[in-house]
């Protein structure tokens, strides 16, 4: 019987790894789609929340959900709105009269 040589050996073992990174390769490449259909599921979900908790007036809320995401516009406008309102000499007390915009109001 015939002994293999070391480069047939090691050109088997370079085929299996290849095969095997293929496949994982390929995947991966079909889970993509999946986890971008669902990272912006998520987005979206959290969108309609912070909306609703804006709608509801619950301020403090919406502004701990734009402190989470992290959305620099959002930040923008809310410390722009709280730099705004301390302009007008509204106090915090007050802050939590402030009503909702007629525009978001449901109806």
């Amino acid at each position: 019987q015939e002994l293999p040589v070391a480069s047939d050996l090691w050109w088997l073992k370079r085929t299996a790894r290849r095969r095997t990174l293929l496949r994982l390769a390929e995947e991966c490449a079909a889970y993509g789609p999946q986890l971008r259909r669902r990272c912006a599921e998520l987005r979206a979900a959290a969108a309609k929340r912070r909306l609703e908790l804006l709608r509801t007036g619950q301020m403090k809320e919406y502004a701990a959900m734009v402190q989470e995401t992290k959305d620099q516009r959002l930040q923008e406008v809310l410390d722009e709105t709280k730099r705004i309102l301390a302009e007008l000499g509204v106090s915090s007390s007050e802050e939590k009269d402030v009503t909702q915009p007629k525009a978001l109001a449901h109806g």
